[in-house]
Protein backbone atom coordinates (compact mmCIF):
# COMPACT_ATOMS: atom_id res chain seq x y z
CA UNK A 1 0.00 0.00 0.00
CA UNK A 2 2.96 2.66 0.95
CA UNK A 3 4.38 1.99 -2.62
CA UNK A 4 0.81 2.20 -4.24
CA UNK A 5 -0.04 5.86 -2.31
CA UNK A 6 3.83 6.68 -3.46
CA UNK A 7 3.04 6.07 -6.99
CA UNK A 8 0.02 7.94 -7.20
CA UNK A 9 1.38 11.03 -5.64
CA UNK A 10 4.73 11.09 -7.71
CA UNK A 11 2.96 10.48 -11.30
CA UNK A 12 0.02 12.91 -9.49
CA UNK A 13 -2.93 10.94 -10.28
CA UNK A 14 -6.27 13.33 -10.00
CA UNK A 15 -8.69 9.97 -9.60
CA UNK A 16 -8.79 6.21 -10.70
CA UNK A 17 -11.24 4.44 -12.69
CA UNK A 18 -10.89 0.53 -11.98
CA UNK A 19 -12.93 -1.63 -14.59
CA UNK A 20 -13.09 -5.60 -12.67
CA UNK A 21 -14.42 -8.10 -10.50
CA UNK A 22 -14.42 -8.87 -6.84
CA UNK A 23 -10.60 -8.45 -6.75
CA UNK A 24 -11.20 -4.66 -8.14
CA UNK A 25 -14.24 -4.38 -6.11
CA UNK A 26 -11.77 -5.45 -2.74
CA UNK A 27 -8.64 -3.27 -3.84
CA UNK A 28 -11.18 -0.23 -4.11
CA UNK A 29 -11.93 -0.91 0.13
CA UNK A 30 -8.55 -0.99 0.56
CA UNK A 31 -7.79 2.21 -0.62
CA UNK A 32 -10.29 3.78 0.81
CA UNK A 33 -9.14 2.53 4.03
CA UNK A 34 -5.58 3.32 3.65
CA UNK A 35 -7.05 7.25 3.28
CA UNK A 36 -6.01 8.25 6.77
CA UNK A 37 -3.00 6.96 6.35
CA UNK A 38 -1.74 8.31 3.10
CA UNK A 39 -2.88 11.47 1.81
CA UNK A 40 -2.57 10.86 -1.63
CA UNK A 41 -5.17 8.31 -1.58
CA UNK A 42 -7.71 10.76 -1.18
CA UNK A 43 -8.82 11.38 -4.47
CA UNK A 44 -12.20 9.64 -6.24
CA UNK A 45 -12.28 6.50 -6.95
CA UNK A 46 -15.32 4.45 -8.75
CA UNK A 47 -15.49 0.70 -10.24
CA UNK A 48 -17.00 -0.34 -13.38
CA UNK A 49 -17.78 -4.26 -12.48
CA UNK A 50 -16.81 -6.73 -14.94
CA UNK A 51 -17.28 -10.29 -14.74
CA UNK A 52 -18.78 -13.00 -15.85
CA UNK A 53 -19.52 -14.39 -12.24
CA UNK A 54 -21.55 -11.49 -11.46
CA UNK A 55 -20.87 -11.76 -8.13
CA UNK A 56 -19.80 -7.54 -7.18
CA UNK A 57 -22.10 -6.54 -4.44
CA UNK A 58 -23.83 -2.84 -5.32
CA UNK A 59 -25.03 -3.97 -8.69
CA UNK A 60 -27.40 -6.77 -10.34
CA UNK A 61 -25.34 -6.89 -13.63
CA UNK A 62 -21.63 -7.58 -14.37
CA UNK A 63 -19.85 -6.73 -17.59
CA UNK A 64 -19.11 -9.67 -19.57
CA UNK A 65 -21.88 -11.86 -17.71
CA UNK A 66 -24.46 -11.31 -21.18
CA UNK A 67 -21.62 -12.73 -23.52
CA UNK A 68 -20.51 -15.65 -21.24
CA UNK A 69 -24.79 -16.72 -20.95
CA UNK A 70 -24.34 -16.61 -24.55
CA UNK A 71 -21.57 -18.80 -25.00
CA UNK A 72 -22.94 -21.31 -22.44
CA UNK A 73 -26.48 -21.17 -23.72
CA UNK A 74 -24.87 -22.00 -27.29
CA UNK A 75 -22.45 -24.69 -25.87
CA UNK A 76 -25.62 -26.42 -23.80
CA UNK A 77 -27.69 -26.43 -27.02
CA UNK A 78 -24.69 -28.42 -28.97
CA UNK A 79 -24.86 -30.82 -26.21
CA UNK A 80 -29.02 -30.71 -26.02
CA UNK A 81 -28.83 -31.69 -29.21
CA UNK A 82 -25.90 -34.55 -29.08
CA UNK A 83 -28.23 -36.00 -26.35
CA UNK A 84 -31.45 -36.12 -28.12
CA UNK A 85 -30.39 -37.51 -30.90
CA UNK A 86 -28.69 -40.43 -29.16
CA UNK A 87 -31.98 -40.44 -26.67
CA UNK A 88 -32.34 -41.24 -23.20
CA UNK A 89 -28.63 -39.30 -22.35
CA UNK A 90 -28.46 -36.99 -19.30
CA UNK A 91 -25.69 -34.55 -19.63
CA UNK A 92 -23.94 -32.99 -16.61
CA UNK A 93 -22.47 -29.97 -17.07
CA UNK A 94 -20.40 -27.81 -15.27
CA UNK A 95 -20.36 -23.78 -15.61
CA UNK A 96 -18.21 -21.41 -13.84
CA UNK A 97 -18.98 -18.35 -11.37
CA UNK A 98 -17.30 -18.79 -8.26
CA UNK A 99 -19.71 -19.14 -5.33
CA UNK A 100 -22.41 -17.22 -7.45
CA UNK A 101 -24.71 -19.23 -9.23
CA UNK A 102 -26.22 -16.64 -11.26
CA UNK A 103 -25.03 -18.04 -14.53
CA UNK A 104 -25.75 -21.53 -14.04
CA UNK A 105 -29.16 -20.55 -12.74
CA UNK A 106 -29.94 -18.56 -15.97
CA UNK A 107 -28.21 -20.65 -18.39
CA UNK A 108 -30.58 -23.61 -16.65
CA UNK A 109 -33.66 -21.31 -17.05
CA UNK A 110 -32.52 -20.83 -21.02
CA UNK A 111 -31.74 -24.38 -21.83
CA UNK A 112 -34.96 -26.10 -19.77
CA UNK A 113 -32.61 -28.16 -17.61
CA UNK A 114 -33.81 -30.65 -15.09
CA UNK A 115 -31.41 -29.65 -12.31
CA UNK A 116 -29.36 -26.76 -11.59
CA UNK A 117 -26.82 -26.94 -8.86
CA UNK A 118 -26.02 -23.74 -6.89
CA UNK A 119 -23.34 -22.71 -4.42
CA UNK A 120 -26.60 -20.98 -2.56
CA UNK A 121 -28.21 -24.02 -2.03
CA UNK A 122 -25.21 -26.39 -2.14
CA UNK A 123 -25.88 -30.39 -2.34
CA UNK A 124 -26.56 -33.15 -0.32
CA UNK A 125 -27.70 -37.22 -0.69
CA UNK A 126 -31.27 -36.14 -0.51
CA UNK A 127 -31.23 -33.49 -2.82
CA UNK A 128 -29.16 -35.95 -5.72
CA UNK A 129 -31.32 -39.20 -4.69
CA UNK A 130 -34.38 -37.08 -4.94
CA UNK A 131 -32.90 -35.96 -8.65
CA UNK A 132 -32.10 -39.76 -9.59
CA UNK A 133 -35.13 -41.13 -8.87
CA UNK A 134 -36.53 -38.18 -11.07
CA UNK A 135 -34.82 -38.84 -14.28
CA UNK A 136 -35.62 -42.68 -13.85
CA UNK A 137 -39.01 -42.02 -13.88
CA UNK A 138 -38.95 -39.76 -16.55
CA UNK A 139 -37.40 -42.25 -18.77
CA UNK A 140 -39.14 -45.02 -17.60
CA UNK A 141 -42.65 -43.42 -18.97
CA UNK A 142 -40.73 -42.17 -21.87
CA UNK A 143 -42.62 -42.31 -25.24
CA UNK A 144 -41.66 -39.95 -28.32
CA UNK A 145 -40.04 -36.76 -27.39
CA UNK A 146 -39.63 -37.48 -23.84
CA UNK A 147 -37.04 -39.97 -24.76
CA UNK A 148 -35.26 -37.10 -26.03
CA UNK A 149 -32.00 -36.01 -23.76
CA UNK A 150 -31.84 -33.96 -20.34
CA UNK A 151 -29.37 -31.50 -18.87
CA UNK A 152 -27.80 -30.79 -15.53
CA UNK A 153 -26.21 -27.83 -14.55
CA UNK A 154 -23.96 -27.42 -11.93
CA UNK A 155 -22.18 -24.81 -10.81
CA UNK A 156 -17.93 -25.38 -10.04
CA UNK A 157 -18.35 -24.33 -6.82
CA UNK A 158 -21.50 -25.59 -5.60
CA UNK A 159 -20.18 -28.29 -3.54
CA UNK A 160 -16.34 -29.73 -2.49
CA UNK A 161 -17.11 -33.38 -3.43
CA UNK A 162 -19.46 -33.63 -5.58
CA UNK A 163 -18.98 -32.22 -9.30
CA UNK A 164 -19.76 -33.01 -12.58
CA UNK A 165 -18.06 -36.11 -13.08
CA UNK A 166 -19.12 -37.52 -10.05
CA UNK A 167 -22.77 -36.45 -10.30
CA UNK A 168 -22.49 -37.73 -13.89
CA UNK A 169 -21.02 -41.45 -12.14
CA UNK A 170 -23.65 -41.61 -9.34
CA UNK A 171 -26.79 -41.36 -12.12
CA UNK A 172 -25.06 -43.78 -14.67
CA UNK A 173 -24.79 -46.41 -11.71
CA UNK A 174 -28.06 -45.40 -10.51
CA UNK A 175 -29.41 -45.85 -14.15
CA UNK A 176 -29.26 -49.91 -14.46
CA UNK A 177 -29.29 -49.22 -17.88
CA UNK A 178 -32.33 -47.42 -18.44
CA UNK A 179 -30.71 -43.96 -19.83
CA UNK A 180 -26.40 -43.16 -19.52
CA UNK A 181 -24.89 -40.03 -18.25
CA UNK A 182 -21.96 -37.81 -18.95
CA UNK A 183 -20.17 -35.13 -17.74
CA UNK A 184 -19.14 -31.72 -19.67
CA UNK A 185 -17.08 -29.59 -18.62
CA UNK A 186 -16.80 -26.09 -20.82
CA UNK A 187 -14.15 -24.86 -19.17
CA UNK A 188 -12.77 -21.64 -20.23
CA UNK A 189 -14.72 -21.51 -23.38
CA UNK A 190 -17.62 -19.31 -21.02
CA UNK A 191 -15.00 -16.49 -20.81
CA UNK A 192 -14.07 -16.27 -24.28
CA UNK A 193 -16.59 -15.21 -27.34
CA UNK A 194 -17.45 -12.30 -29.09
CA UNK A 195 -18.91 -9.53 -26.36
CA UNK A 196 -22.75 -9.73 -26.63
CA UNK A 197 -24.56 -6.12 -28.15
CA UNK A 198 -25.84 -5.84 -24.73
CA UNK A 199 -22.26 -5.91 -23.04
CA UNK A 200 -21.19 -3.27 -25.40
CA UNK A 201 -24.07 -1.06 -25.26
CA UNK A 202 -23.68 -0.69 -21.29
CA UNK A 203 -20.22 -1.16 -21.24
CA UNK A 204 -19.98 2.35 -23.10
CA UNK A 205 -22.87 3.67 -21.45
CA UNK A 206 -21.92 3.36 -17.84
CA UNK A 207 -18.15 3.84 -18.85
CA UNK A 208 -19.16 7.44 -19.31
CA UNK A 209 -21.63 7.81 -16.50
CA UNK A 210 -18.36 7.00 -14.54
CA UNK A 211 -15.71 9.28 -15.86
CA UNK A 212 -18.77 11.93 -15.41
CA UNK A 213 -18.79 10.98 -11.80
CA UNK A 214 -15.02 11.33 -11.57
CA UNK A 215 -15.11 14.79 -13.06
CA UNK A 216 -17.31 16.61 -10.35
CA UNK A 217 -14.35 15.89 -7.98
CA UNK A 218 -12.26 18.07 -10.94
CA UNK A 219 -10.87 21.85 -11.06
CA UNK A 220 -14.90 22.49 -11.17
CA UNK A 221 -15.13 20.83 -7.95
CA UNK A 222 -13.60 20.91 -4.57
CA UNK A 223 -10.16 19.22 -4.69
CA UNK A 224 -9.17 19.64 -1.08
CA UNK A 225 -8.07 16.09 0.17
CA UNK A 226 -9.74 16.32 2.88
CA UNK A 227 -13.20 17.04 1.48
CA UNK A 228 -13.04 14.36 -1.06
CA UNK A 229 -11.72 11.63 1.85
CA UNK A 230 -15.08 13.00 3.50
CA UNK A 231 -17.31 12.55 0.46
CA UNK A 232 -19.22 9.08 0.48
CA UNK A 233 -18.88 9.03 -2.96
CA UNK A 234 -15.53 9.52 -3.92
CA UNK A 235 -15.42 5.81 -3.26
CA UNK A 236 -17.93 4.45 -5.32
CA UNK A 237 -19.43 1.65 -7.23
CA UNK A 238 -21.55 2.15 -10.33
CA UNK A 239 -24.33 -0.29 -10.35
CA UNK A 240 -27.83 -1.33 -12.04
CA UNK A 241 -30.50 -1.66 -9.91
CA UNK A 242 -34.07 -2.58 -11.07
CA UNK A 243 -34.17 -0.31 -13.52
CA UNK A 244 -31.92 2.66 -12.40
CA UNK A 245 -28.56 2.95 -13.06
CA UNK A 246 -26.90 4.49 -9.33
CA UNK A 247 -23.44 5.05 -7.61
CA UNK A 248 -23.33 3.44 -4.37
CA UNK A 249 -20.51 4.67 -1.63
CA UNK A 250 -18.12 1.72 -1.04
CA UNK A 251 -17.89 1.92 2.88
CA UNK A 252 -21.65 1.60 2.50
CA UNK A 253 -21.85 -1.37 -0.03
CA UNK A 254 -18.86 -3.18 1.95
CA UNK A 255 -21.11 -2.93 5.58
CA UNK A 256 -24.31 -3.96 4.41
CA UNK A 257 -24.20 -5.43 0.96
CA UNK A 258 -21.07 -7.79 1.04
CA UNK A 259 -20.47 -11.15 2.01
CA UNK A 260 -16.99 -10.66 2.06
CA UNK A 261 -16.46 -14.80 2.92
CA UNK A 262 -18.32 -15.95 -0.11
CA UNK A 263 -17.12 -13.02 -2.28
CA UNK A 264 -20.83 -12.05 -3.85
CA UNK A 265 -23.12 -10.03 -2.08
CA UNK A 266 -25.67 -10.79 0.41
CA UNK A 267 -28.82 -10.98 -1.62
CA UNK A 268 -29.50 -12.25 -5.20
CA UNK A 269 -32.53 -10.31 -7.47
CA UNK A 270 -32.11 -13.67 -9.28
CA UNK A 271 -32.49 -16.02 -6.85
CA UNK A 272 -36.33 -15.72 -7.04
CA UNK A 273 -35.91 -17.20 -10.66
CA UNK A 274 -34.83 -20.64 -8.82
CA UNK A 275 -38.58 -21.95 -8.18
CA UNK A 276 -39.58 -21.41 -11.89
CA UNK A 277 -36.26 -23.47 -12.84
CA UNK A 278 -37.47 -26.55 -10.67
CA UNK A 279 -40.71 -25.97 -11.89
CA UNK A 280 -40.38 -26.07 -15.57
CA UNK A 281 -37.87 -29.00 -15.22
CA UNK A 282 -40.52 -30.95 -13.19
CA UNK A 283 -37.95 -31.59 -10.50
CA UNK A 284 -39.18 -33.07 -7.06
CA UNK A 285 -38.94 -31.25 -3.73
CA UNK A 286 -36.53 -33.04 -1.29
CA UNK A 287 -37.25 -34.99 1.12
CA UNK A 288 -36.13 -32.60 4.10
CA UNK A 289 -34.44 -29.07 3.90
CA UNK A 290 -30.89 -28.60 2.44
CA UNK A 291 -28.38 -26.69 4.47
CA UNK A 292 -25.98 -24.29 2.80
CA UNK A 293 -23.44 -22.76 4.54
CA UNK A 294 -24.83 -19.56 5.52
CA UNK A 295 -28.30 -21.58 6.75
CA UNK A 296 -29.98 -21.34 3.88
CA UNK A 297 -32.47 -23.83 3.37
CA UNK A 298 -33.44 -25.34 -0.18
CA UNK A 299 -37.36 -24.20 0.45
CA UNK A 300 -36.10 -20.53 1.24
CA UNK A 301 -33.78 -20.15 -1.53
CA UNK A 302 -36.70 -21.48 -3.70
CA UNK A 303 -38.41 -18.25 -2.48
CA UNK A 304 -35.87 -16.28 -3.47
CA UNK A 305 -35.08 -15.26 0.51
CA UNK A 306 -31.50 -14.33 0.95
CA UNK A 307 -30.67 -14.59 4.59
CA UNK A 308 -27.19 -14.59 7.16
Amino acid sequence: MELIAELIGKYKFDALFLIGGFEAFHAISQLRKARSQYPSLCIPFTLLPATISNNVPGTEYSLGSDTCLNELVAYCDKIKQSASATRRRVFVIETQGGRSGYIALLAGLSVGASAVYIPEEGISLQMLTADVMHLKEVFAKDKGQTRAGRLVLINEKASKTYNAKLIADIMREEAHNRFESRDSIPGHVQQGGVPSPMDRCRAVRLAIKCIEQLEQFGPKGFKKPEEIANDPLSSSVIGIKGADVVFSPMQQVEENETDWKNRRPTGAYWMSMKSIVDMLGGRPDYPEPVQNLEGLTAKDAKRGLLTH
